[in-house]
């Protein structure tokens, strides 16, 4: 069983570019959760947000082509 992050480091040409993926640097677990519960709750409009989605299998192999402007993507989610 691997983490996201693992599975970004490996999938990212350099360590900067990993973290880039990840997102902010700043943001806590409780950050997450909290967003979380707002989109469980309907308050934030996820069927807009996610365009893409993908196994986490295809992460490494796929996870370039979600950063081409051409393929608009807003939100990618990763299937576990």
């Amino acid at each position: 069983e691997f983490r996201m992050e693992e599975i970004l480091m490996r999938a990212a040409p350099s360590a900067k570019i990993a973290r880039k993926w990840l997102g902010s640097r700043n943001a806590t677990t409780e950050d997450f959760e909290a967003v979380l519960d707002a989109m469980r709750a309907g308050h934030i409009p996820d069927a807009a947000l996610n365009t893409h989605r993908l196994t986490l299998a295809d992460v490494p192999a796929d996870f370039k082509n979600l950063l081409d402007p051409a393929r608009g993507v807003v939100k990618a989610i990763v299937e576990c």
